[in-house]
């Protein structure tokens, strides 16, 4: 194993400078148009150092720009929330979570989140070392001020199958599995920790997913099951307004256009503009897919054939979303 240490100073002073300007969006939010202009302005303010002067990594310049996009999205809601009480703007703005839906508790250790949280990082970790040794290449692991750790398991564990034939027909596939796999794992790890978190300063979070495995159609996977926050956000912010105009299909495809702009975005500025196009065209695709699903009827279907249309749709459709999250968690198939 080998190191590269990013600097700890620069790390706190990105995060630092994103919620100083967060907080200075919900101090200026108001009821007039300049007042949510000038709010939004604000949480929009951190990009400019971060296009000039980009950290050095892939999984840093994720991370930051994914800090972007939901500071803007949570100052958005500022502004729906303008004739609050500025403590009550400020959490909105910082918290990350949307905390007008979490009801007011005795503060408490969630003990079943605690446990969940431990399991899917602990799947999280699994999912990872398996594509990296698949691939046969290193993984970059770790968060903004952490070690960022060279795992080289192609060699020792799984090199002589991976460069030969064999990696060619299954070595991908299981990769693209892995990283899915990864990606669940992780949002799933990210809900148990809000509602951990939330719990311990007296409210309760709401479950951020709903066994989206279980989903029976695209509609259900995104809209009522898979990342619930960013889904309701999209909901109200997106779908709503488009769909009072221009109908439900209009709706549906300003959310999808939306989220694609979201994660390409973040993804060019992380990697690449191949890797940003995948992106865009996974969620563009599947706006498509949940148009192609409502003319067939999916939703009338019986329980097994609908599940199977939802799960080869995702399975089909996933490399053009998790090659690139593989690369930008550092996990490169080496030549």
């Amino acid at each position: 194993m080998s190191g590269v240490i990013p600097d700890p100073a620069l790390g706190l002073v990105w995060f630092g400078r994103t919620y100083l300007a967060l907080a200075l969006g919900a101090l200026v939010a108001g009821p007039r148009p300049w007042q949510k202009a000038a709010a939004i302005a604000c949480s929009l303010l951190p990009m400019a150092p971060a296009v000039l002067f980009p950290p050095p990594l892939p999984v840093e310049r994720g991370l930051l720009w994914l800090l972007f996009a939901l500071g803007f999205m949570r100052m958005v809601d500022v502004t729906s929330e303008a004739d609050q009480p500025l403590d009550f703007r400020l959490g909105l703005a910082l918290a990350g979570f949307d905390i007008r839906d979490m009801k007011r508790a005795a503060p408490a250790l969630n003990r079943r989140a605690f446990l969940a949280s431990f399991a899917w990082s602990a799947g999280f970790g699994l999912a990872m070392l398996v594509a990296a040794a698949v691939s046969n290449g290193p993984w970059h692991v770790g968060p903004w001020t952490v070690s960022v750790v060279h795992v080289d398991l192609g060699g020792p564990v799984l090199g002589p199958i991976a460069r030969s034939g064999w990696a060619v027909a299954v070595g991908w596939p299981i990769r693209w599995l892995c990283g899915a796999a990864a990606v669940y794992c992780l949002i799933e790890w990210v809900g148990a920790l809000a509602v951990l978190f939330f719990g311990l300063l007296g409210l309760r979070a709401r479950s951020l997913q709903l066994r989206p495995i279980a989903s029976k159609s695209l509609v259900e996977f995104w809209g009522r099951r898979w990342n619930r926050e960013v889904g309701r956000w999209l909901h109200r912010w997106c779908f709503r307004p488009c769909a009072r105009r221009g109908g439900p299909a209009a709706g549906l495809a300003a959310a999808f256009l939306f989220s694609a702009l979201f994660h390409a975005v973040a993804t060019l500025a992380a990697l690449d503009v191949l890797a940003a196009g995948s992106m865009f065209l996974f969620f563009v695709l599947h706006g498509v897919l949940v148009g192609v699903e409502r003319a067939l009827g999916v939703a009338r279907w019986r329980s097994v054939p609908a599940r199977l249309w939802t799960l080869g749709a995702l399975l089909l459709t996933m490399p053009l979303f998790v090659e690139p999250a593989l690369q930008l968690a550092g996990i490169v198939v080496a030549g």
